[in-house]
């Protein structure tokens, strides 16, 4: 299987190259199948050589967890790129270097390269980006790199670069299409990031049992949450734990704190290399900021919380969050989601916390619409929603029904929240 040259008419724009990217075949890939992103790899010689990798992954809190290790290390004046997905509002937060955006042009640059080094070759929408991100991070005379695998682990692009260090930062049910419909078989997947005798993090606090087996094969140390690490809020600060290490009076990061956590703890893992003293830690935690992750925003007078939550595990933790810091007010919630996921277990994790809903409809083919999200509801026995034509109406209605006591949640996919982000910024 080819993709097509586009060498007659070569993009110019990072618009037009996404928009070429975007007509490539996007089947998922398998780990043999790496063999055009191997090729491309060795005729533009990326691979880390002298950098220490970090590579993330779970089925929540990943991003999350890169952006402690990027705040944290960066504080500690290493030079850092970190690769992530998706993007919120723009393809450029993707690929960062030294905590800033690459650059239309420089991602332009990369994805020239590419597709010169590619010659026939296939590579998909994910494949072009990852290899940019190498190429960037090639130029940069970098330190330590952190990569976050973009679905599962075992079978993800990423994986084909050795790490220093492994984190999985949760188990949960999501891409069952793809990864499997357990927990173990899930576990499986991401247990593919580990390599032998490399520390491996895990910040389930219930991991199922097949990631020690897997480690004890490869004869990896692994540093588990509330078994060799350990967190405690007192809600204005918090300290983390394991063995002889204590940090004390760490700052509130805009982050989960088990995920705070366990990049803490990959810092420890890393400080024969990376020595990071207790001022980088404090700074990077106070400075560390995801976009659409628990994000609250002033609309219009209104307190406005968004969150990119899609799936059941991560809204169950949503809604259990916000009802710890805002128990008295009463929420109205924004939802558009993916038909692939399982909304029905979102609905059961959220329903009792929501006042009223108000349903969008997301682009298809792999959009829901509002008419199917309004049938979950009401087969779970939930009548108080509006459907709601585009985004503009729906905050008009919302603003209406709702008063400066009001809540508005935002939240069912990455998708969701972008759109009501960008008309809110304009």
């Amino acid at each position: 299987m080819k993709n097509p040259s586009r060498s007659n008419s070569s993009p110019q724009s990072l618009t037009e190259w996404l928009m070429f990217l975007e007509s490539l075949k996007t089947v998922r890939s398998v780990p043999n199948s790496f063999s055009s992103v191997r090729t491309v790899i060795d005729r533009l010689n990326l691979w880390p050589s002298s950098e220490a990798v970090i590579t993330v992954t779970g089925t929540n809190g990943k991003g999350s967890c890169v952006a402690a290790l990027e705040s944290i290390y960066l504080q500690a004046k290493l030079r850092v790129g970190a690769f992530t997905s998706p993007h919120l509002l723009y393809f450029n937060e993707r690929i960062r270097v030294q905590g800033e955006m690459a650059s239309d042009e420089a991602i332009c640059e990369a994805f020239n390269a590419i597709d010169e080094a590619r010659q026939a070759l296939s590579l998909n929408y994910f494949q072009f980006s990852f290899l940019a991100a190498l190429f960037l991070f090639k130029r940069a005379n970098l330190d330590l790199i952190i990569l976050e695998a973009g679905i599962g682990g075992r079978s993800d692009v990423v994986n084909l670069i050795d790490t220093d260090l492994a984190i999985i930062t949760s188990i949960d049910l999501d891409h069952c299409d793809v990864l499997g419909y357990t927990r173990t078989d899930i576990a499986r997947e991401k247990a593919g990031i580990m390599r032998a005798y490399k520390p491996i993090i895990c910040g389930d606090k219930n991991p199922p049992s097949t990631l020690s087996e897997i480690a004890n094969n490869l004869e990896s140390p692994v540093y588990s949450l509330e078994k060799n690490f350990f967190y405690e809020s007192s809600g204005q600060e918090w300290t983390f734990k394991s063995g002889d290490h204590c940090f004390e009076h760490l700052p509130i990061p805009a982050i989960d704190l088990a995920n705070a956590a366990a990049a803490l703890m990959g810092i420890l893992c890393l400080r024969s290399v990376f020595p990071v003293f207790f001022e980088a830690i404090r700074k990077g935690l106070k400075q560390v900021f995801l976009p659409g992750r628990f994000q609250s925003i002033d609309y219009l007078g209104r307190k406005m919380l968004v969150d990119v939550a899609h799936n059941p595990a991560a809204a169950e933790h949503f809604f259990d969050h916000l009802r710890r810091i805002y128990p008295e007010r009463r929420i109205h919630a924004i939802i558009g989601m993916q038909k692939d996921k399982n909304i029905r277990g979102v609905f059961a994790a959220s329903i009792p916390f929501v006042e009223r809903w108000y349903l969008i409809s997301l682009p298809l083919p792999r959009g829901a619409e509002a008419e199917f999200l309004a049938a979950k509801l009401e087969e779970a026995g939930e009548f108080r929603y509006q459907i709601c034509e585009n985004v503009d109406e729906m905050l008009k209605t919302v603003l209406q029904n709702t008063t400066e006591a009001d809540l508005i949640v935002v939240f069912g996919s990455f998708v969701t929240v972008a759109e009501v982000m960008k008309r809110i910024d304009d």
